[in-house]
């Protein structure tokens, strides 16, 4: 919550354009099994936030409290996909 605040107050004073909460991404696209020709299911990483700045620039931020293994990995695939900055802010 907190955090959404300090967006909403950026985008009041003009820093930011606008933001967008739960954005979900696409990080491996889903694809039929090479053997049984079963529909494996895509891997997906939803944000918390994706804010637009005024200058153009995009970054996505997610709030955590400790860092799972499967988030670091997520993490990994999402920024060699998107080349946006992934923002972590701790929340603890």
């Amino acid at each position: 919550g907190r955090y959404y605040e300090h967006l909403q107050k950026l985008k009041k004073s003009g820093l930011v354009e606008d933001f967008q909460m739960q954005k979900a991404f696409t990080l491996l696209d889903r694809f039929a099994h090479p053997q049984t020709g079963r529909i494996v299911r895509a891997i997906t990483y939803k944000a918390d936030f994706e804010v637009l700045y005024a200058d153009g620039r995009i970054e996505v931020v997610d709030i955590k409290g400790f860092l799972t293994p499967e988030f670091k990995i997520k993490a990994k695939m999402f920024m060699f996909r998107y080349q946006i900055p992934l923002m972590i802010v701790e929340n603890g």
